[in-house]
């Protein structure tokens, strides 16, 4: 199989998560380029943009631990929440959600799904 994409984006590393804990787990608000602000995003800091939310699925008997990445578009509202993934790790899942916010969603997703 051969992928080849028009667009490159450099992605940087910069991430700020502000945990919500639940009954049955945690979700992360993901800030991309700077701090949140209830994680002191003030003058002193650059702000970050929300671009959505990372959720960890803990690893079962078998299975590999998942991430999964539910964008900053709808309702954000944990129960109506449109989940993607699994990716393997927290910041895979945070990447995704960059392509998500800056419009490379048709790219991101072929390469999520492998196609």
């Amino acid at each position: 199989m051969q992928l080849t994409l028009g667009n490159v984006q450099i992605v940087s590393r910069n991430y700020d998560y502000v945990v919500t804990r639940f009954d049955n787990g945690v979700k992360y608000g993901v800030w991309y380029g700077g701090k949140a602000p209830l994680n002191g995003g003030g003058a002193r800091h650059a702000k970050g943009t929300y671009i959505g939310q990372v959720a960890r699925r803990d690893p079962g008997f078998f299975t590999a631990e998942e991430w999964y990445a539910a964008p900053n578009i709808g309702s954000q509202d944990a129960v109506d929440l449109n989940w993607y993934g699994p990716f393997k790790t927290r910041r895979d899942a945070s990447v995704y959600l960059v392509g998500l916010n800056d419009g490379y969603s048709g790219a991101i997703r072929e390469i999520a799904e492998g196609e």
